[in-house]
């Protein structure tokens, strides 16, 4: 839920209080901390006063419905479709990995790539995306297209956010747009993707009849 207005118009809900209170949305204290002594532009979520930034990336739901009408709607042009519909959405959600904010990133399992690469890094150019898909077709062809798909759809919806992605390391040229994470625009991503995915659905099922 956002509200909008003044942070100043809720004093008594300062970050540095719900610090002392919980973790909001999984997101560590220290980590909390650390964004409410910088200078970011800031919201209400659940009526409590958070940075916007806190939660740079749009959101996984988003990505995954995206993920979802990638895959579908070049389903019936691949031969392993089973696979390909399984890898694209899985591909479409992992960029994300390089961040202890996302939902994807809290893992532990990705703990070792966050200290390794920052977020909107190496892990969110087409450098990465190109570089890892020709690796993956020499061992795993089956596997190339669906990581390739699912990986470049990611960076094309997050190209479109406020923070942005530089697209082709090691140019420093960036692309962003006005996507704010769980914002208007990011919600209206997410149902229109959702009614597109049912469409295709309907559509492949009906061409398998």
């Amino acid at each position: 839920m956002e509200n909008g207005g003044d942070p100043g118009s809720n004093p008594g809900r300062s970050i540095l209080q719900l610090l002392l209170e919980k973790e909001v949305l999984g997101v560590k204290k220290t980590t909390i901390k650390a964004a409410a002594q910088r200078n970011y532009d800031a919201d209400y979520i659940d009526n409590i006063y958070i940075p916007k930034t806190l939660f740079p990336s749009m959101l996984l739901r988003t990505h995954l419905v995206i993920g979802g009408a990638v895959a579908l709607y070049f389903m019936p042009f691949v031969n392993s479709p089973g696979i390909f519909v399984f890898g694209t959405i899985i591909a479409s959600l992992l960029p994300d990995v390089d961040s202890g904010l996302s939902r994807i990133g809290r893992k532990k399992v990705f703990k070792p790539v966050q200290l390794m690469v920052k977020h909107r890094g190496i892990l969110h150019t087409y450098t990465f995306t190109v570089l890892v898909s020709v690796i993956i077709a020499f061992f795993w062809p089956v596997f190339a297209l669906p990581f390739f798909m699912g990986w470049s759809f990611h960076l094309l919806a997050d190209s479109f956010t406020k923070q942005g992605i530089t697209p082709f390391w090691p140019l420093k040229a960036k692309s962003q747009g006005i996507v704010r994470t769980g914002g208007q625009i990011d919600r209206a991503l997410f149902i229109t993707f959702v009614i597109i995915d049912v469409i295709l659905i309907i559509m492949l099922a009906a061409q398998a009849v």
